[in-house]
């Protein structure tokens, strides 16, 4: 999910809703893990570009994209992003390359120059940053709404099949109030703020 958060400079969605077969029993919601599940999450348009509709699968793989040529694996992790001219396949964290698909168009393809700032590595960027250099590429102002995002994913879990409505500024969800305790939780006995 970073890089197309980085690259759309995504904020925080306003619906996510979670699929997990299996899954219906709320005391193995609040135990386990399921084995598979299917996310969808709705970011509002933002900063002149219209609205995202981003899903995440855990445990099991999309629809392979009729672009993708017979013979050719999907990634095993990684993302295929859909856009209004085509879609591109990345492996995990972008690390693996982002090709467009199929290869044809993705070898005809002229790639522009760099305009997203690299990062050194995290161990890196933070010392960097600690001696007055530029904030880490991972920073908290970043960090902490990609967070916020997987977060999201988790609750969503929790009420399996039901769409969450998310309050970003707020940090609560209208539609579900039983989610507070777990947005906010109350601090075991003697370790109150």
């Amino acid at each position: 999910m970073d890089p197309v958060f980085w690259a759309l400079n995504l904020d925080s969605p306003t619906s996510v809703i979670a699929q997990a077969e299996e899954y219906d029993d709320p005391r193995v919601r609040a135990e386990t893990y399921p084995a598979a599940a299917r996310l969808q999450f709705d970011f509002p348009a933002r900063n002149g570009r219209p609205g995202v509709r981003l899903h995440w699968y855990t445990g099991c793989k999309p629809e392979r994209p009729e672009e993708l040529e017979p013979g050719r694996e999907l990634v095993n992790i990684g993302a295929i992003v859909v856009g209004d001219q085509g879609k591109i396949m990345y492996g995990s964290h972008g690390a693996a390359g982002a090709q467009l698909i199929p290869a044809a168009r993705n070898n005809a393809y002229t790639r522009p120059a760099p305009t997203l700032p690299r990062s050194k590595g995290h161990y890196e960027d933070w010392i960097q940053a600690c001696k007055g250099g530029p904030p880490a590429s991972s920073n908290f102002n970043y960090g902490g709404p990609l967070a916020e995002i997987a977060l999201l994913g988790v609750l969503a879990l929790r009420l399996n099949g039901r769409s969450l409505e998310w309050n970003g500024s707020a940090l609560k969800v209208p539609n579900a109030p039983e989610t507070e305790p777990f947005i906010k939780p109350a601090c075991r006995h003697g370790w109150s703020l």
